[in-house]
């Protein structure tokens, strides 16, 4: 009978213990996938620590070339943001230069629908590897429509072509 009760209390505890939480997480880790916020506060999801400073329209950047740039697309501006972004945690090995790590999501939800995205020069921001205690300051820059809104912009593993776990999405309130 003693035996019987452990193997209950025992079977218990491992049905509990796949309960609780919420949200979606990623499968090899408690980071969530996605954690949300806004622009001023700083977000920590266990591996990234990010602030969008600002974001704004602007007729023209200057590239990180150096070079004056207007939309290539006629009736489309630069939806420029400032970051500052540190890696918390995410593994070394798996970490991703600072133009991988972004992404711009239209009011639709929808990724890459603009045609161009580019750093600006005077970001700061290195293309080299942003490794575990790494951080980098700097501006990103997108083309988009004359008068559209509803920007977020994404920041994690992979951001430019499709975030996989442990990204940030912050609403640009634009």
């Amino acid at each position: 009978m003693r035996r019987l009760s452990r193997i209950a209390a025992i079977l218990s505890a491992i049905m509990l213990s796949g309960c609780g939480g919420s949200g979606e997480t990623s499968s090899s880790t408690n980071v969530p996938k996605v954690t949300t916020g806004v622009i001023g506060e700083t977000i920590n999801n266990g591996y990234w620590e990010l602030t969008v400073n600002s974001a704004g329209y602007h007729d023209s950047i200057i590239s990180m070339y150096g070079n004056t740039m207007t939309p290539y697309t006629e009736g489309n501006v630069f939806l420029v943001v400032n970051i500052k972004a540190s890696n918390l945690s995410y593994p070394n090995e798996q970490a991703q230069d600072p133009w991988n790590l972004s992404g711009f999501i239209d009011p639709n939800g929808k990724k890459g629908s603009v045609s161009f995205r580019s750093l600006t020069i005077a970001d700061g921001i290195s293309l080299d590897p942003l490794l575990i205690g790494a951080e980098t300051i700097g501006n990103y820059a997108n083309e988009v429509p004359v008068g559209s809104s509803g920007w977020k912009f994404q920041f994690g593993p992979g951001c430019a072509y499709g975030c996989s776990k442990g990204y940030i999405e912050v609403d640009l309130g634009l």
